[in-house]
């Protein structure tokens, strides 16, 4: 994957850097939130392993997004 180019410091800029910033904080939070449950789901004949892998897709896209735009 290619790197986005710099963009000029500015009001713009700063305003998608804070939107991202709470975009990664949210997931992050989201990411917390559902991993603690799936300890709980992990009793649960076949509902743990779809659960967790689900997370992990979930996580791994997040971080490519991350990697993408820094």
């Amino acid at each position: 994957m290619q790197r986005n180019p710099q963009y000029p410091p500015g009001p713009d800029s700063d305003s998608i850097f804070e939107a991202f910033r709470e975009f990664v904080r949210v997931h992050q939070a989201l990411l917390n939130i559902l991993i603690g449950k799936a300890g709980i789901l992990q009793h649960v004949p076949f509902v743990g392993a779809p659960v967790a892998a689900v997370l992990r897709q979930l996580e791994s896209v997040v971080d490519v997004c991350i990697l993408e735009f820094f």
